[in-house]
C-alpha cells in the first residue's frame, strides 16, 4: 500500500492507496493537534490491518504547505509557523524505515493529482491554485511539472496585486493572500466584527470562512461584501496568470471553492476585464475534480504503478 499525507495551514489530510493509485481509506486532522504523530500512526496501523493484504507499505507521499527547494528541504512556510516539519520527518523515518518517501510543495502535489487523476491529462498546459488557508499555484507545462531555478515557482500568492497594501504573512505588502485566502476573509470579518460587535459577523461565536459564507448564504450583506472584494484580487491574479503564462486552463482547487458562488463571478468579471484581447474566453476556467484530496492524490504519484 501506499500512504499520502497533506499537510496545510488548517488539516493535515492522511489517505491509503492501493499501489494502482486507488484510494481505499482517508481521515482528517487538525495540522495543530498535540498528538498528532501518534494519532496517525494510529490510523495507518488500523488501515493496514483493514486494507493491506500483504501488511506492506512502498511509499510515503508528503504534500506541505511552504516553498521548498530543490533538495526538498522546507525553506519557508507562513502558514506553519508551529508545526515542527523537520520533528515530523524525523518521526517518519523512524516509524517506517527503509520506506522511501517523497516530499513535495502542495500545491504542486495538487496540480499533479488534478493533472493526472482529475482531468485524466485532458490539458498539457495548466496553472493551479489552491484556494485555502493561504494562496498555492503550480505551472504544469507540457505535462511537466516546472519549478523553476531554485525549486519555488508559481507562488502566485505572494506576487504582489497592490503595492503597500496589505502585511502578508510572509513579510511583504500587497501579497494576493493577504487579500484572498482562509486567513485575510478572517482577518477582514474580525475586523468588521469589531466594529460592529451587534451586526451578524459580530455575534458569531468564532468567526472563520465557512462560517462567513454561512452568513453569505442566509443573505448577510457584509459577508457577501468580503467575498466580492475578496473575489476581485483573485481576479487580478488570475489575468496576470492569463496575460504571462497562457495556460490552457487556470484550475481552482482547495476548500474555499466550497463558497465560489460568492466570490467567482466577480473574480471572472474583473480577469476578463484585465486579460489580453481574446485571452480570457480562451482558457477554461475549472473546478478541481478531487476536492480537497487532490494533494494526497497528487503525492504518491511518484510510486503510482
Amino acid at each position: 500500500m501506499l500512504i499520502g499525507i497533506d499537510i496545510g495551514g488548517t488539516n493535515l489530510k492522511s489517505a491509503i492507496f492501493k499501489l494502482s493509485g486507488e484510494i481505499v481509506n482517508k481521515k482528517i486532522f487538525k495540522t495543530a493537534e498535540t498528538e498528532i504523530e501518534k494519532n496517525l500512526t494510529k490510523f495507518i496501523t488500523q488501515s493496514k490491518i483493514k486494507f493491506a493484504r500483504k501488511k506492506n507499505i512502498f511509499g510515503i507521499g508528503i504534500s506541505v504547505a511552504g516553498l521548498l527547494n530543490k533538495n526538498k528541504k522546507l525553506v519557508n512556510s507562513p502558514n506553519l509557523p508551529n508545526f515542527k516539519f523537520s520533528k515530523f520527518m524525523q518521526f517518519l523515518k523512524g516509524e517506517f524505515p527503509n520506506v522511501p518517501i517523497s516530499i513535495m510543495n502542495d500545491a504542486n502535489a495538487a496540480a499533479i493529482g488534478e493533472h493526472s487523476i482529475g482531468f485524466k491529462k485532458k490539458y498539457s498546459s495548466i496553472f493551479l491554485l489552491t484556494l485555502g488557508t493561504g494562496i498555492g499555484g503550480a505551472f504544469i507545462n507540457n505535462h511537466s511539472l516546472w519549478e523553476g531555478n531554485f525549486g519555488t515557482a508559481s507562488e502566485i500568492g505572494h506576487t504582489c496585486i497592490k503595492a503597500n497594501g496589505n502585511l502578508c504573512n510572509c513579510g511583504v505588502k500587497g501579497c494576493l493572500e493577504s487579500y484572498f485566502s482562509g486567513w485575510a476573509i478572517k482577518k477582514r470579518a474580525e475586523t468588521f466584527a469589531k466594529l460592529y460587535p451587534k451586526s451578524k459577523i459580530g455575534k458569531l461565536e468564532k468567526i472563520t470562512p465557512l462560517e462567513i459564507s454561512n452568513l453569505c448564504r442566509l443573505g448577510d450583506k457584509r459577508s457577501k461584501e468580503i467575498f466580492k472584494e475578496s473575489g476581485v484580487y483573485l481576479g487580478i491574479a488570475m489575468s496576470n496568470i492569463i496575460n504571462l503564462i497562457n495556460p490552457e486552463t487556470i484550475i481552482l482547487t482547495g476548500g474555499l471553492t466550497k463558497a465560489r458562488k460568492y466570490f467567482l463571478p466577480y473574480s471572472l468579471q474583473k480577469c476578463e476585464e484585465l486579460s489580453l484581447d481574446g485571452l480570457f474566453k480562451k482558457t477554461k476556467i475549472n473546478i478541481g475534480k478531487l476536492g480537497i484530496w487532490s494533494g494526497t492524490y497528487g503525492s504518491i504519484q511518484t510510486f503510482v504503478k
